[in-house]
């Protein structure tokens, strides 16, 4: 004797409501983001642009009412390999959480709008508050070593984890450095299209990729590298803190790739007046030879000296 169906009750609005909140949740952090949320292009209020590169460029934007910054890449014909670099950049920031690294808040992955949302830090970048020339308004940071080496220090705090977790950076610069607004500022260490996990190093493309005052004297010669290339880079980004110029000016790399194979301190000016322990830091940090360079742990503690007679200077 067949038995009759049990119908079930029907569903209430509050049911219904609230299965369709779990439906547009799933979307928003689907599987193939990893639990990132995502956004559609047409939903960001693009502005002013602020640094622009190879293949992407970034805009000052609002979505959601929240001010972010909006990094899009420009290219028009979507290679496989720029899609991986897209890529590689969404999952380094999506696993670095860090309180000096940029907050990662949303991914766009429809061609062509491959474009990332992060968190807007609004003190400018530490190259700006060096070298800009726009006038800056009263009581912004001054731009001295005394007030800028410990956001320096900062900076090299975020380094410090980067190569806890195994991620090597590769474009290390003060272009790089966000500092967000006051007299006490927060560094923000930012765009890791370069970054690689150390294992991925000296292979496949952009491999000895980099910016050329900051790299190291092996990623010129094209020679096997490790982490130490970012504490070249950091060591050029002390100097150029200490000294308020802009690193091998108006050189060209072969003549940059020269100085940084066979003088010391990187062939970078450094005055006799200039503490001892600043001096000794950045002998070892630009030293030519990969294996002499201390790991960022105790670069940041020699720093803290640095700092420390910086300001009773």
């Amino acid at each position: 004797m067949a038995m009759a169906g049990i119908s079930s009750p029907p569903l209430t609005s509050q049911e219904v409501q609230r299965l369709s909140q779990r439906l547009q949740e799933s979307e928003m952090f689907s599987a193939h983001d990893d639990g990132l949320p995502k956004f559609a292009l047409e939903e960001v209020a693009v502005g002013n642009m602020i640094a622009q590169g190879g293949f992407s460029s970034v805009h000052h934007a609002t979505w959601m009412c929240t001010p972010c910054a909006l990094k899009k890449i420009f290219d028009p014909v979507l290679t496989e390999e720029l899609k991986a670099e897209f890529e590689n950049e969404v999952q380094m920031l999506r696993r670095l959480r860090h309180p000096n690294v940029v907050t990662l808040m949303a991914v766009c992955r429809t061609p062509p709008a491959l474009s990332i949302l992060t968190e807007f830090v609004f003190g400018g970048s530490l190259f700006e508050i060096l070298h800009g020339t726009a006038p800056r308004p009263r009581g912004s940071l001054e731009a001295d070593p005394a007030t800028l080496l410990p956001v320096v220090r900062q900076a090299g705090v975020a380094l410090a984890y980067l190569h806890a977790m195994m991620v090597v950076h590769r474009d290390i610069k003060s272009q790089n450095v966000l500092l967000t607004e006051g007299n006490r500022p927060i560094a923000k260490l930012c765009d890791f299209g370069l970054a690689r996990m150390r294992s991925e190093l000296c292979t496949g493309s952009m491999q000895w990729a980099g910016t050329a005052p900051y790299m190291a004297p092996e990623l010129f010669a094209k020679r096997k590298y490790d982490e130490t290339v970012d504490v070249f880079a950091f060591g050029t980004m002390v100097w150029e803190v200490a000294a308020a110029e802009i690193p091998h000016a108006n050189l060209d790399a072969p003549d940059i790739a020269h100085r940084v194979q066979t003088k010391e301190f990187a062939g970078l000016g450094v005055p006799h007046s200039w503490p001892k322990s600043l001096k000794n830091l950045l002998r070892s940090a630009l030293s030519a030879q990969p294996d002499q360079r201390p790991a960022m742990t105790h670069i940041v503690t020699e720093l803290e000296t640095v700092i420390r007679e910086f300001a009773i200077s």
